[in-house]
Order: structure tokens, then sequence, then C-alpha cells
């Protein structure tokens, strides 16, 4: 079958050249619609998974830090009440980590164990009295003494594995959901 120059008609047919730019214009509008209507499902997917994704992640931390602090408080009692802050603020460190990423991972566990050590050696020690100088002293030298082995090493290394992976997928379904949407329009 011999076709005409664009490749609508035939040679031989009775297709002018209004009847081909319609027919042209007609079926690229419908691959548009079909495009564009296909790209906005997906789009619309990948934006209400990422979505689902941050709410269960986020579910997920709230569960861990109740029952964290649900179950120190029965081991603990009062002491882990007493010095419970030190445990709210490293979730809400995780939290604002998740969300914004602007914070170094490894400082933020080093400051969480070093404000731990601290207050785990007042509470053993509790018949001493210590000064603000002695503390910082400890706390500087928590490395060297190493009272939780590499506890704090291998938490900070999976925690932020963890963290950085949830976080990297979150953000790679918000951002494909944006390049669908940008190529619709």
């Amino acid at each position: 079958m011999a076709m005409d120059i664009d490749g609508i008609c035939l040679k031989k047919g009775c297709c002018g050249a209004g009847a081909r730019s319609r027919l042209s214009q007609q079926a690229r509008s419908q691959l548009e619609g079909a495009l564009r209507s296909e790209l906005t499902k997906l789009s619309d997917m990948l934006a209400n998974r990422a979505t689902r994704f941050d709410e269960f992640f986020r579910k997920l931390l709230k569960l861990s830090r109740e029952e964290f602090h649900s179950m120190f408080k029965r081991t603990y009692g009062m002491i882990y009440e007493q010095h419970s802050y030190v445990f709210e603020q490293l979730f809400e460190q995780l939290e604002r980590y998740y969300a914004r990423g602007d914070t170094n991972f490894s400082v933020m566990m080093d400051g969480f164990f070093g404000i731990l050590y601290e207050k785990m050696f007042t509470v053993l020690n509790s018949q001493y009295q210590f000064d603000e100088k002695y503390l910082k002293c400890l706390n500087e030298n928590m490395r060297d003494i190493q009272p939780f082995e590499d506890v704090p090493n291998k938490l900070t290394m999976q925690l932020k594995r963890a963290v950085v992976a949830t976080r990297t997928f979150h953000k790679a379904l918000r951002t494909g959901a944006d390049v669908v949407r940008n190529m619709i329009q």
C-alpha cells in the first residue's frame, strides 16, 4: 500500500489536505489525552503511596517511642522517669532528621550517648557530687572509656541506615510524583 507524503492516507484515497490535517490533529489529541490520563493516574498513585508511607513510618516511630517509654518506665521506674527527657529528645531528633535531614546523624547520636552516659554515671555514683567540669571531662573521654563498648557505634550505624533508607524512599516517591506531574504540563 502506497501512502501519501504525510503517511496518513493512501495515495489513491480521497483524502485531501484538510482531512489529513484533521485526522493528524485528532490522533495527536487522543494520544495526548490518553497519555495525560495515565500520567495523572501515575502521579496520583505515587503521591498517595508517599503519603501513606510517610504516615506509616511516623506511626511506627510514635509507637516505638510509646513502647520504649512504657517498657523503661516499668523496668527502671522513677530513675527512668527523672531522665526520660534524654530519650524523648532522641526520638524528637530522629523525627526531625527524617523530616528534614539537616542534622549530622553521627553527631546527634554521639550527643545522645554522651548525655546518657553522664546521667547513668551520676545515678550510679549518687553518693558523690560532680561539678560541671568533671562531667564535661567525663563526656569528652567517653570514647576512650567506652562504657557501652561498641553499642553506640553499632546502633548509630543501624539507625542511620534505616532512617536514611526510609527518608530516601519517601523522597523518591514524592519526587517521582512531582516529575510525572511536571510531564503533564
